[in-house]
């Protein structure tokens, strides 16, 4: 942990004081509550079986016995919210550029499962084509990403009504590393379940930590090098989720549900859900 954070004391220490005086924010608690029982997502889908964030990985993630799935979304150059992880399209698919400089249109006709030669052809899905494939009673986990040519406030506002025609079908989780985003979302729509990701690495750490206050998480979703005793302790004790990203090991796995997260995100879906690390005796630790 030393080794992590030798550069960043000061972000370390930032973290720990907004968890002393974090306080879940209780104002959607009459319809919206955090999931009771303890969950595995599918990280961008079943991406070790799967081409990543594409209806065939989220397909199969939901077939593995996964309950629910992980993904990106952006906005595309015309405004439509589409999934994928990164700020270019060149890892993923066949073509080249920012999310943002191509069309909706464009990015469905590239081939989002190049890395997956036995997958058929498809393109980068839109965020109501990913909801429309999910079934009933799914956990949805929405990690908003940037918002390219329009402002955080157009970008956030482009996803209420797509949101709104699931949620009394899905658990919807949004989630995101710009507490900003977070801020806007509360503010625009209170009922959702919010998580603030936090990590050393990512360039809004520590600017998120001045919205911690403001959005009042429901959870945080944090990598494991984060979750120690201390931060598990002053999380239970504002009455705020626990979960761990990226968890590809069962052991691991187990390990965290012992000590009391209350989910996982993995890119191995069935080997994690054949194993049921979830289903174990909990304690607290």
């Amino acid at each position: 942990m030393i080794k992590i954070f030798v550069n960043d004391i000061f972000g370390l220490f930032l973290f720990y004081a907004s968890l002393l005086r974090a306080k879940k924010n209780k104002s959607h608690l009459l319809t919206k509550k955090w999931p009771s029982q303890k969950w595995i997502l599918g990280h961008r889908g079943a991406r070790a079986n799967a081409p990543e964030n594409t209806l065939s990985a989220f397909k199969k993630a939901m077939e593995y016995g996964a309950d629910g799935v992980e993904f990106d979304v952006f906005l595309s150059q015309d405004g439509i919210p589409v999934v994928i992880h990164d700020e270019t399209v060149d890892r993923t698919t066949d073509g080249h550029g920012a999310v943002w400089d191509l069309s909706a249109k464009e990015l469905s006709q590239l081939n989002a499962a190049k890395n997956f030669p036995e997958f058929a052809k498809e393109g980068v899905p839109t965020l109501v084509q990913v909801l429309e494939v999910l079934p009933d009673g799914a956990i949805i986990n929405v990690e908003l990403k940037a918002s390219g040519h329009f402002t955080k406030q157009v970008f956030v506002e482009k996803l209420m009504p797509i949101f709104k025609e699931h949620e009394k079908r899905l658990t919807l989780i949004v989630s995101s590393f710009d507490g900003e985003l977070l801020y806007l979302f509360r503010c625009l729509a209170p009922q959702y379940l919010l998580s603030l990701l936090l990590s050393p690495r990512d360039e809004n750490w520590p600017k998120s930590f001045r919205y911690m206050d403001a959005i009042g998480p429901d959870a945080l979703h944090l990598p494991a090098q984060l979750a120690g005793p201390l931060v598990r302790s002053l999380a239970r004790r504002a009455d705020i989720a626990i979960a761990i990203w990226t968890v590809n090991d069962v052991d691991q796995a187990r390990a965290w549900f012992d000590k009391g997260a209350m989910g996982i995100f993995t890119d191995t879906v069935p080997e994690m859900v054949a194993a049921q690390p979830k289903n174990l005796l909990q304690k607290e630790g």
